[in-house]
């Protein structure tokens, strides 16, 4: 019987030089893998909660809670839907920008 473990493995060279190939074309399209990429870090996660839930209370504060009260089970479904999408439309009006590492 023939050695079936040369044909069964693929050629190491072969398979650097598909992977140089590879590196090159990701690094010509300005994607390298390799590259360091820093930026600026304004804030870290504990601050951010309490700053949305800050933002969060200086637009929203004030709305009334989603009456239910006499509505049947669909109604109160699409009560609370509705509330929920008004509540994300006015914070998503007024975004947070911030930058995090994330590790």
């Amino acid at each position: 019987m023939g050695d079936n473990k040369s044909a069964q493995q693929p050629d190491v060279n072969e398979q650097i030089k598909v992977r140089m190939e590879k590196l090159k074309n990701l690094q010509d399209a300005g994607k390298d893998p390799f590259q360091i990429t820093k930026y600026d870090v304004t804030h870290h996660t504990d601050e951010i909660r309490a700053i949305y839930e800050a933002h969060e209370k200086e637009l929203l504060g004030d709305r009334p809670a989603v009456n239910t009260e006499g509505l049947d089970e669909q109604q109160a479904r699409e009560a609370v839907t509705a509330d929920y999408n008004e509540r994300r439309a006015i914070m998503d009006a007024s975004p947070i920008n911030v930058a995090l590492l994330d590790v």
